[in-house]
């Protein structure tokens, strides 16, 4: 439903929700898949339009209006909807625990049904040392082959810095392609480069181990993606 059709006071206490989120100071993607969700709805694999861009590029705004801060500190429009489709992919339960984002986005590619990917989750939780469940672990469980290797833990820092200037870089042009400033040739490639970003971002956080020694890195990370790395 779009934000005019809605009762005031319900898209406010939208908005209330999302500023809480903005807000947090830890790891809030969870959060704003639910509320991705519920405000636009369940992703159809038709990718038919259905007004969801309009209604996420409102609550941005609004929420950026009503938490006092920017745009850019606040997931994009393309984030929430790869949110949405997590949060649509692995709803809130025990079956969440160990498992980010990204990783419920990939079990949903391989496992059309949640009952199968509640059992892939139980599975991969069980036999990871850490209780956790990533994305390379949801591609090997499907069969599907990766030739990237893992980043070392000594190249965390390094690839922390160019992620975060990369995720900077596109997330302007972005904007400006959203304020209709270049034309539209560029603004679909400003858009594609930056979920390129982004689902480099998430696999990092999803798979490169985290000692006590790098653990200050991940504010290299901060604000991104809706909510500070941990």
């Amino acid at each position: 439903m779009l934000p005019e059709q809605q009762n005031p006071q319900e898209w406010q206490d939208i908005i209330e929700r999302g500023a809480r989120c903005a807000l947090r100071d830890d790891n809030a993607r969870w959060d704003w898949a639910d509320l991705a969700l519920d405000v636009a709805g369940a992703p159809g694999d038709d990718h038919a339009g259905n007004g969801s861009g309009e209604i996420l590029d409102k609550l941005i705004a609004d929420v950026a209006a009503d938490a006092h801060v920017g745009i850019s500190e606040l997931p994009t429009n393309h984030t929430l909807r790869n949110y949405r489709e997590a949060a649509d992919s692995l709803p809130p339960g025990e079956h969440r625990a160990g498992c980010g984002v990204s990783a419920a986005r990939e079990l949903r590619r391989h496992y059309k049904d949640r009952a199968t990917r509640y059992a892939v989750v139980a599975e991969l939780r069980a036999a990871s040392p850490k209780d956790r469940v990533t994305v390379d672990d949801v591609r090997t469980r499907a069969g599907v082959k990766t030739t990237r290797p893992r980043p070392k833990v000594k190249e965390y820092s390094k690839l922390a810095v160019e992620l975060h200037a990369a995720y900077v870089c596109m997330h302007e042009a972005a904007e400006l392609a959203y304020a209709n400033e270049v034309d539209d040739s560029d603004s679909y490639f400003a858009h594609k480069m930056l979920a390129k970003v982004e689902l480099e971002i998430e696999r990092v956080r999803d798979n490169v181990p985290q000692p006590d020694s790098v653990r200050d890195i991940d504010a290299e990370f901060a604000g991104l993606l809706g909510g500070d790395a941990k």
